[in-house]
């Protein structure tokens, strides 16, 4: 599969956000604030958008995981 560069930049920040939700305690507004968004809201839009559950059902999916290990 080939991505072009706007792709792949989008691809990877996803994974850092990703990252960012993941292991590091910080607000999703401050996850979005920290990234570029000023409106968390549309930051939560197009996290979904991307990656499925919001940026809170995403954080509280991968603690739950983590957590039953």
């Amino acid at each position: 599969m080939h991505l072009n560069a706007s792709a792949r930049t989008a691809a990877c920040s996803f994974k850092a956000l990703r990252h960012l939700l993941r292991e590091i305690q910080l607000s999703v507004v401050t996850v979005a604030n920290e990234v570029g968004y000023s409106n968390s809201s549309h930051f939560a839009h197009v996290f979904r958008k991307h990656t499925g559950p919001s940026p809170s059902d995403y954080r509280r999916q991968r603690q739950d995981s983590a957590g039953r290990r």
